[in-house]
């Protein structure tokens, strides 16, 4: 069992990649805001398609970190 020795690279591939969906599911946040207030509709149901794919993205990348 090499748990240790092959998670510290992993660890160090996977954590830029953690980021990033982060970066969508904040910016998504942000359009959510904003489109409560002045941008149309249409632009509300793209951050919320933004923030779906974003947070699946986060679950996936937490669900392979794990397993």
């Amino acid at each position: 069992m090499d748990g240790p020795t092959s998670q510290k690279p992993r660890f160090y591939y996977y954590k830029p990649g953690i980021g990033f969906p982060l970066l969508i599911i904040l910016i998504g946040l942000y359009l959510l805001g904003r489109s409560l207030g002045w941008i149309p509709e249409n632009i509300s149901v793209f951050a919320i398609i933004i923030l779906i794919i974003g947070f699946v993205w986060l679950v996936a990348r937490i669900f392979k970190y794990y397993m």
